[in-house]
Order: structure tokens, then C-alpha cells, then sequence
């Protein structure tokens, strides 16, 4: 055994390479790996300075009986890779497999299998589903559910402030002031020939429109909260592996059209709910003035609620989009951004900036140490001779 041979991965090697001459021996062939893994293997196995590491990793495929390109995948979503192979190409490997890049090629190898192999073929391939983790299903239905449950109390409430006494003074007081008030053009009564027409008309639009919209808030709003519940104990009920993404996106996808209905019951819920609030205090307004006044605003105030939702989504993806390229440099299977002598003997200033810095953390950890140490001392020396007793 060399000096190579007595370094960790070389002696990893070393062991594996004797495992394939006792398989061998045994008669047992070791299995080819695969043109995609190999590909693979050298692209980001090979590091600079330190030969014999794609045969290592080679090796450690063989024995492992990982021999296709999906299998690795496959392993390191459900373990840290480094229990097999040496640290930094297990880290480049995991890297690698969130890149956007290698992602689009795995899936082309995917697509090209999925006609010759039932093992490569995606039941949700052809049809709608959405690209989520289990967690994040979850969490917006339990959203949903809480916001819908507040939204729905406070229609019920609003819904049963107006009572029958209310409604026959908003006919004897308000309606009348607001029917004898100058609307649109100057006009008074809306229009009609007298005030208790106008009255009417106003108190049985306004009653239609009250009932009729908080009503439809409040089954929206119900149905919303059920639907939440319903669609987060259903996601658990398949009781799908969370370290197995296939798994994952299996249910994700097949419940992608009942997870958009929810969004989509929810948005119409706020709206309805927000309608409702708005119709309450119409009947408390007595002039149209103030009533073209809260319109207005409660038209600015819906139109920031929309923007707000938009911004917020455009943030998220440009959040994804960062994510994707933060993943794609990582996966860079060169060593120009991890070397760290170039960049040192390129600026020499900010080579000793980083020398003082550090040595000057080790004396500040170790003045912490000792002023962590004196009270103990000062407690012990307050403490005085101890008294020997008599007996």
C-alpha cells in the first residue's frame, strides 16, 4: 500500500477495489454503470489535484449496486451522500442534483425511458398538476382554513347586527334622509314622484342586496373552511414517503386541481366577504356624499388587496428564480470560486485583513474564556477560610 493508499480516499478506494476482486472471484460480475451515470461521474467527480477519484466513486456505484443515474438521484434524496462518497464530491453531487440545468437533463433521460420502461413514466406526465412539496400544501390549507373561519365570524356578526328594529328605523330615519338628499344631477327621491316610493324602493334594494351577499359571503366562507380541513387530511391520508419525491409529487399532483378550486373559493370568498362589510355600512350612511365616499375607498382599498397579491407573487417567483441560479453555481463542478489562494496571493492587503481577523478571533475567544472564569475565582476567595469544626 502506497502513501496514496493510506490517505481516507484512498483507502476508500482501496477497499473497494478489493471488494470487486473478492465479487469477482466469488464469480459474481459486477454490474456496467450507465452511460448517463458515467457522464455524470466525470463531470463532477473529477477534482483537480486529487487523481484516482472518479474510479473511487465508480467503484463505490459498483459495489453499491447503484448503476443508473436515477438510482443516485434517488439515494440522495433520502440520505446524505457523504455516508458513501468523499465529502466535497458529495456535496458537488447533491448540488448538481438541484441544479435547474441537471434537473432539465434528467428529465429529457426520463422522457427518452419512459417508452421503453414503466419505471421512468409519470402517471401526472400529460395532465395538470402543480409543482409543491407536501408541506407546502399543508400549510396554505391550514391558512386558508384559520382566515376563513375569522372572515366567517365576522359576516355572522355583521349579518345579525342588522335586526328587525334596525331595519324599521333605517326606514323611518335613514332612507328617508338619504331619498330627500340630492343624488346624482341634483336630483332627490332617486327619481320616483315621492319620498315613500323612494323609501321603498331603497329599503327593499338595500335589504336584497344585504341578505343576499352576506348570505352568499357566509356559504363561501363555510364551504372554504371545510374544504381546507377536508383537502389537508387528504394529502396525509396516501401516507407518502416525504424523503421520496416521486412519492411526494405523485400526491401533490393528484390533488393539483383541488388545491387551485381551493384558491380560487378562497379569493371569491374574500371578495363576497368584503361586499357584505361594505353593504353594513352603506345602510348606516345618510347622505349620498358620504355613501360615493366610501365606495371610493373601499375601491382603493380592494384594488391595494389585489396589487398587494400580485406583488407578493412576483416576489416569489423572482425568490425561485434567485433560488435556481444560487443552485446552478453551486453545481459549478470548477474550483475557481472554493479556491481561496488565488484570491489571497492576487490581493496580498486582504490577505493579511484576513490573517489579523482571525488571529484576532482567537484572542478574543480566549479573553471571553477567562472573563467567564473570574467570577468563579472572586466567589471562591469571598468565600473565606472554611471553619474546621470542634468535633
Amino acid at each position: 500500500m502506497n502513501i496514496r493508499q493510506t490517505s481516507v480516499m484512498g483507502l476508500r478506494q482501496y477497499e473497494m477495489v478489493e471488494v470487486i476482486l473478492k465479487y469477482k472471484a466469488a464469480g459474481i460480475e459486477m454490474p456496467q454503470l450507465s452511460k448517463a451515470l458515467d457522464v455524470f461521474l466525470h463531470a463532477y467527480a473529477d477534482e483537480d489535484g486529487v487523481p484516482g477519484c472518479y474510479e473511487e466513486c465508480a467503484s463505490i456505484c459498483k459495489v453499491e449496486g447503484v448503476r443508473e443515474l436515477l438510482d443516485l438521484r434517488m439515494l440522495a434524496k433520502r440520505t446524505f451522500l457523504g455516508d458513501y462518497f468523499p465529502a466535497k464530491v458529495a456535496l458537488r453531487f447533491e448540488n448538481a442534483f438541484e441544479s435547474p440545468k441537471v434537473e432539465k437533463a434528467i428529465n429529457l433521460l426520463e422522457n427518452q425511458m419512459a417508452g421503453q420502461s414503466t419505471r421512468a413514466h409519470k402517471p401526472w406526465t400529460n395532465t395538470f398538476h402543480l409543482k409543491m412539496t407536501l408541506e407546502a400544501v399543508e400549510n396554505v390549507c391550514g391558512t386558508y382554513g384559520i382566515l376563513s373561519a375569522l372572515m366567517l365570524t365576522m359576516n355572522v356578526s355583521a349579518f345579525g347586527s342588522m335586526s328587525v328594529e334596525e331595519w324599521e328605523l333605517f326606514e323611518k330615519g335613514l332612507a328617508v334622509e338619504r331619498c330627500e338628499s340630492p343624488g346624482t344631477g341634483n336630483e332627490v327621491n332617486l327619481g320616483y314622484n315621492t319620498t315613500q316610493e323612494c323609501v321603498e324602493y331603497l329599503s327593499h334594494a338595500s335589504e336584497v342586496w344585504f341578505i343576499s351577499i352576506n348570505m352568499l359571503a357566509s356559504m363561501l366562507l363555510l364551504f372554504t373552511v371545510l374544504f381546507s380541513s377536508w383537502l389537508y387530511i387528504a394529502v396525509s391520508v396516501p401516507a407518502a414517503d416525504r424523503t421520496r419525491p416521486d412519492e411526494v409529487q405523485a400526491v401533490v399532483a393528484r390533488f393539483s386541481g383541488e388545491f387551485l378550486a381551493l384558491n380560487i373559493m378562497f379569493c371569491l370568498s374574500v371578495a363576497g366577504s368584503v361586499a357584505g362589510l361594505q353593504q353594513l355600512v352603506q345602510l348606516k350612511m345618510r347622505s349620498w356624499g358620504i355613501f360615493k365616499v366610501v365606495s371610493l375607498l373601499s375601491a382603493i382599498v380592494g384594488a391595494l388587496i389585489v396589487l398587494s397579491a400580485i406583488w407578493i407573487l412576483i416576489e416569489v417567483g423572482q425568490a425561485r428564480r434567485n433560488v435556481k441560479a444560487l443552485r446552478q453555481e453551486n453545481a459549478r463542478a470548477d474550483d475557481d470560486f472554493n479556491s481561496s489562494d488565488q484570491y489571497l496571493d492576487k490581493y496580498p492587503e486582504q490577505k493579511k485583513e484576513f490573517e489579523n481577523l482571525v488571529r484576532r478571533a482567537k484572542v478574543d475567544d480566549q479573553e471571553a474564556a477567562t472573563k467567564t472564569s473570574r467570577p468563579s475565582r472572586r466567589l471562591n476567595s469571598k468565600s473565606g477560610p472554611t471553619k474546621v469544626s470542634p468535633n
